[in-house]
């Protein structure tokens, strides 16, 4: 399968694709991705920096806005992602719960109505890094992989795909796709 063809086929299983958890049949066919600068706040993980650094670096264009949420309390904030450290969790923890992306610390659960029918997403996600089970720092090739990793879902990136979770945490198809639904118009 050519590089091209794996990575219309990847962003439809994993965004375009609307019957599967998070999309849940809303927005189908329609790239469900953030608009205009992100707000993240990083909570000073060295690793979420670097992650956001390697996403805007592999994208070719500043996606995040570092500054606006980065002051505030989290109850105070309506719309961005919220690093949180140590606070990953899944229905079953073991070694593999490194990292995860919810509604909350400690939670897998998304917000209701986090997506608009146009396909925006539209809320406060928290990328949660490592738990009591794992080091996230310890897997990938980078201490950042996990990060990015749980960073993909956030943006938009649903159900695992071979490249992304199936096989290595991320790769080049991973980027592929990233970068297919991030310069997209």
């Amino acid at each position: 399968m050519d590089r091209e063809f794996r990575t219309l086929n990847n962003l439809d299983k994993t965004n375009l694709t609307s019957e599967n958890w998070p999309w849940n049949g809303v927005a189908p066919q329609k790239p469900k991705k953030w608009k205009g600068l992100i707000p993240v706040k990083i909570n000073g993980i060295a690793r979420a920096e670097d992650a956001i650094n390697r996403i805007e670096e592999k994208l070719g264009r500043q996606l995040f806005d570092r500054e606006t949420i980065s002051d505030l309390s989290d109850e105070k904030i309506v719309r961005g992602i919220i690093v949180s450290h140590g606070t990953a969790v899944a229905p079953k923890m073991d070694k593999h719960t490194c990292g995860n992306v919810g509604d909350a610390p400690n939670s897998y659960a998304y917000p209701r109505n986090f997506l608009k029918s146009t396909g925006e997403i539209d809320t406060v996600l928290y990328v949660n890094l490592g738990s009591p089970f794992c080091d996230d720092s310890q897997c990938g090739d980078s201490p950042s992989d996990i990060a990015v990793h749980e960073f993909g879902h956030a943006l938009g990136l649903g159900p695992h795909f071979q490249g992304f979770g199936e096989g290595p945490i991320i790769s080049d198809d991973f980027w592929d796709v990233l970068t297919a639904l991030y310069n997209a118009g």
